[in-house]
């Protein structure tokens, strides 16, 4: 129902546009009949009549649009219409130089059929170019410019006799005149065209308007080039068209930027009262208290709702300003009547003031009071007010709560205003040996040690990018007595009265850095211990076999670049190089002829040299170390497809340190000699390697590893 409803609306309005147009015709129509009358006399009268109002109207066009120009945004119709208004300089010219007319010492046609033709190249040229205005904007002192000399250009050009020729005495038109024509309906053709790729940015009606206009153009020239005498008919319907053409033009200009601009006024102004209304509705819906001051008489209204909030009753407050004077509290009285002075003397963009009101019962009110100006005289005096009153006691009530809270907390909370300290807390001042008052207001950096600046300032400057939901920082303060605090704070950006504003707590972690300082301190004494103790380890096993203990501590540095490599933690590096130390350590449980033994060993020896990983082990095992050092050790030669031993452990169930070791040993085992064999070499290790990839050998310590020798030129330890 409501589609039929919209086509209904849709037809209706658009027969009202063809009804506009049509009844904009009838005076064009009439002055064509006007015209037609003069034909009674002679044609040089219909001539006279025909072209005297089609220049009147262009001239009155091109008038109201140099008049207009300011009012209205449609520069595409002021283009047009100050070039046909040009068009018309050159057709008064061709009217006062026509054949018979006496007037201008001209002989024969010639010149005013030049005339014609070259106003109607001008205003081709008008047209076509018009639909550039529809997005640009015109300056009128270029246009008139522009074409003032064209016109001047052509004149001369005829006078001088180097425009060609358009009619010649005994022949009649020449095919310049002719063609002439034809190119000009081309032209308005292509302006027609343009138009319609272009319409969204018209009305419908003034696309209505300014086509009819050219259609009249296009069908006025191919009249002309019918003529055969100034007495053919076709020469008549080309004159009276011409009128129609340039009638829409005048109507869509004085419809748009005349009458248009003053219905927009009347609309306007309805709006302007329907929006009062509005924002009065709104402002009282919204629980707010509504107060409109006429400056010059002293009077305000106070809404229904502003005095509902003070306790009163509609009939128990008049109109004066003492009406809310009376009732600010005398602490706040000076401070308010100082606000609403600066703004009415403009020097604030707007009044805002809190202070407390009475109430009938006696009791007082927190009130949020803003205002705005919205009307001034001649001189810049007000002449009206219009406000709003809030209720925000709870808000006020609540604020102090809040802040007694954070004045009594024993984390430090601080606000900044860029770098200048905005507010602190009693505990924020103490952990810097400063009182709260003097710090606010105070810049912040001077508070900050000399090296962390760069620091402090790139975390307030996080914040403000709000590049996280909360920053921290930790840096080194200067305490009042001279010494440095370490503090730890965490900050975000948060609105305050419509400014942002970094609000962040402050701790003093001092004592916990220098705990954590301890500690660090003490666990590496404790690393250092143990790799005494992995030390004497391999010096032990390098007496026993100098092979065995060269490995060990080669594997080690190998293990822990490969670790490097894949990203891993510097203490899993730290103790991947530890174990890597010791791995071989359960080979002293293996005779030592067995392993410098050169040649072939027999399984049976083979079975005694695979103890070696849970005899290493259980040496390492009584051990306290900070990483699995005996478990990588008893893993080393497991294997992911499970053909590894002594457990036959599978893919996940071998730690990361043992997998990454693994790698590392055979790499080390394949590329060093051997008592019994040489060295295989570091490229067929590589092979291996790559080989056993992912089944035999752990797949991301397996890449690492290539990577690392193949791309990056790591070479063996010595």
């Amino acid at each position: 129902m409501s589609q039929g409803g919209g086509q209904s609306s849709a037809v209706h309005s658009q027969v009202a546009i063809w009804g506009d147009a049509l009844r904009a015709t009838l005076p064009a129509l009439l002055v064509g009949g006007a015209c037609l009358l003069g034909l009674l006399v002679n044609y040089l009268v219909f001539h006279v009549l025909a072209e005297g109002f089609s220049i009147v109207i262009a001239l009155s066009a091109l008038m109201v649009a140099s008049t207009s120009w300011r009012f209205t945004k449609n520069h595409f119709l002021i283009y047009i219409a100050i070039g046909i208004g040009w068009c018309a300089v050159l057709d008064v010219v061709h009217t006062l130089a026509f054949k018979g007319m006496g007037l201008l010492p001209v002989d024969g046609a010639n010149p005013a059929t030049q005339l014609w033709i070259a106003a109607r190249y001008l205003q081709a040229a008008v047209m076509i170019s018009a639909p550039l205005f529809l997005r640009r904007a015109v300056r009128m002192s270029y246009l008139h410019a522009g074409y003032g000399l064209a016109v001047a250009a052509i004149l001369v050009l005829i006078g001088s006799g180097a425009f060609p020729d358009a009619y010649i005495e005994g022949q009649g038109l020449t095919p310049f005149k002719i063609y002439s024509e034809y190119l000009i309906i081309v032209l308005l053709a292509a302006t027609l065209i343009l138009l319609w790729r272009m319409r969204d940015l018209m009305t419908r009606q003034l696309f209505i308007t300014t086509s009819v206009s050219i259609v009249a153009m296009m069908l006025a020239e191919f009249a002309f080039t019918r003529y055969v005498s100034v007495y053919a008919g076709a020469n008549l319907v080309g004159h009276l068209l011409k009128i129609v053409a340039y009638w829409f033009i005048y109507v869509a200009l004085v419809e748009r930027t005349l009458q248009e601009p003053f219905h927009l006024l009347d609309s306007a102004q309805q709006s302007l009262r329907e929006s009062e209304f509005r924002w009065r509705f709104a402002i009282e819906g919204a629980g707010d208290g509504l107060w409109d001051w006429d400056v010059p008489s002293g009077r305000i209204f106070f809404s229904k709702r502003w005095k509902e909030m003070l306790g009163h009753t509609q009939g128990e407050i008049g109109d004066g300003l003492d009406e809310w004077e009376k009732r600010v509290h005398p602490d706040d009285h000076d401070r308010a009547m100082a606000e609403v002075t600066a703004h009415l003397q403009g020097r604030t963009a707007q009044y805002v003031n809190e202070h407390r009101v009475r109430c009938k019962d006696g009791s007082w009110k927190w009130i949020l009071d803003r205002g705005l100006v919205v009307e001034r005289d001649a001189r810049g005096q007000p002449l009206r007010v219009i406000g709003t009153h809030t209720d925000i006691t709870g808000y006020r009530a609540a604020e102090a709560k809040f802040r007694g809270l954070v004045e009594q907390t024993l984390v430090g909370v601080y606000m900044l205003d860029g770098v200048d300290v905005l507010y602190v807390n009693p505990r924020a001042a103490e952990i810097l040996g400063y009182v709260a008052a003097e710090l606010v207001g105070k810049p912040l950096l001077p508070l900050i040690a000399d090296e962390d600046r760069d620091k402090v300032l790139q975390f307030i400057e996080r914040i403000n990018r709000r590049e996280s939901r909360i920053e921290r920082v930790e840096y080194r303060a200067r305490h009042r007595d001279g010494k440095t605090v370490i503090v730890g704070s965490e900050a975000r950006l948060a609105d305050v009265a419509g400014s942002p504003v970094v609000i962040g707590v402050l701790q003093d972690i001092t004592s916990r850095v220098r705990s954590e300082e301890q500690v660090r301190d003490y666990v590496a004494r404790l690393e250092h211990s143990v790799l005494g103790t992995v030390d004497a380890v391999s010096q032990m096993m390098d007496v026993r076999d100098p092979y065995t203990s060269g490995h060990m501590r080669r594997v080690g540095e190998v293990a822990a670049a490969i670790a490097a490599e894949m990203g891993l933690h510097e203490h899993v590096q730290r103790g991947l190089r530890v174990a890597g130390a010791v791995h071989d350590v359960g080979k002293i449980a293996v005779p030592a002829e067995i392993l410098g033994k050169p040649g072939r060993i027999s399984d049976i020896e083979l079975e005694m040299v695979r103890t070696h990983a849970q005899e290493g082990y259980e040496v390492l095992k009584g051990i306290d170390f900070p990483w699995p050092v005996a478990e990588v050790a008893r893993q080393h030669h497991e294997r992911i497809d499970g053909s590894g031993y002594p457990r036959a452990l599978k893919g996940d169930q071998i730690l990361l340190e043992a997998r990454v070791l693994a790698v590392a040993d055979v790499i080390e085992a394949m590329a060093s000699h051997r008592p019994y064999r040489a060295g295989i070499g570091l490229e067929k290790a590589l092979a291996e390697v790559e080989r056993g990839r992912g089944t035999i050998y752990d797949a991301s310590a397996a890449d690492a590893c290539l990577r690392l020798f193949r791309d990056k030129g790591y070479a063996l330890p010595g």
